[in-house]
Formats: structure tokens, C-alpha cells, sequence
């Protein structure tokens, strides 16, 4: 059975990283940005859970050298297609826009979350392995 938003609670971004982001990541199965100095990152989170407090979404962003990726983000199939996944997006350009963050940066391999984020303003900004049959890598950004 669907769930719909009224039954669902949001933790918004710039909540520590906890049990949360292991289980996200768990779920996920995503990799982080290895390549900065530790000095210029910074990780965030949101996540969605239900009455009984068991998440149903989540996404994990990082911010390095003034950019926001979102390394993650997941949704239960239990909610999804009620609005779950733009929200907890929106949320986290939300905070980048309080935080002066313009340029966000995600990436994907999934056709259909190539056409959820280009459907909410994302940018293809390269493309890999997208030959006839192939699965493709994407990279996409959005400027706030």
C-alpha cells in the first residue's frame, strides 16, 4: 500500500550524518567524493520516515570547494510517485540557496532518474557509454 506525504516526517538538510546515512548508503549502494582535502567538505543529509520512524527516503549531499553533490538519493518503492524524492531535492537546494550555493552536481546511470532530475531543471552536463543498448553514465548539474 502507497503512502502519502501527510503520514511521512522530513529531517531536513545539515542534520549530522548518522545510522541514517549507513543505512542510505546501504540501500543506495553510492560512493563518495574522494579527491578534496577533508578540510573542504562537508556532508548533509535528509530524510523521510514514517509514523513508526522507519525511513522511506533519503539523500546524501557533499559540499566541496563551494559546490553541493548529492552523492545519493533513495526512495522506498513503498512512496514512490507521492512526491517524496522532489521534496527531499527540493530541500536540498533549499539549503544550498541559504548557504549561497549555486552550482549542484549529481550523477546517474538510471534512465529513469535521468528524466526525474532533467524533469525538475537538471542539466545534462556529460554523458558516457550512452551507445545504442547501452546502460550510460550521466552527469548533470543545476544552477540556483
Amino acid at each position: 500500500m502507497k503512502q502519502t506525504l501527510k503520514h511521512l516526517h522530513f529531517i531536513q538538510p545539515d542534520t549530522p550524518i548518522n545510522e541514517y546515512c549507513i543505512a542510505l548508503r546501504n540501500r543506495s549502494g553510492g560512493f563518495g567524493h574522494s579527491h578534496a582535502d577533508e578540510t573542504e567538505k562537508r556532508k548533509i543529509a535528509a530524510y523521510a520516515s514514517d509514523d513508526s520512524g522507519t525511513m522511506v527516503a533519503g539523500l546524501i549531499g557533499e559540499i566541496i570547494h563551494g559546490r553541493l553533490y548529492m552523492e545519493d538519493l533513495w526512495v522506498s518503492p513503498a512512496v514512490r510517485n507521492c512526491g517524496v524524492g522532489t521534496r527531499l531535492l527540493k530541500s536540498l537546494e533549499e539549503y544550498a540557496r541559504k548557504n549561497r550555493i549555486v552550482h549542484l552536481r549529481l550523477h546517474t546511470s538510471s534512465a529513469e532518474a535521468l528524466a526525474f532530475y532533467r524533469r525538475r531543471g537538471y542539466r545534462v552536463l556529460n554523458a558516457l557509454n550512452t551507445a545504442a543498448g547501452g546502460r550510460g553514465f550521466y552527469r548533470l548539474k543545476k544552477e540556483l
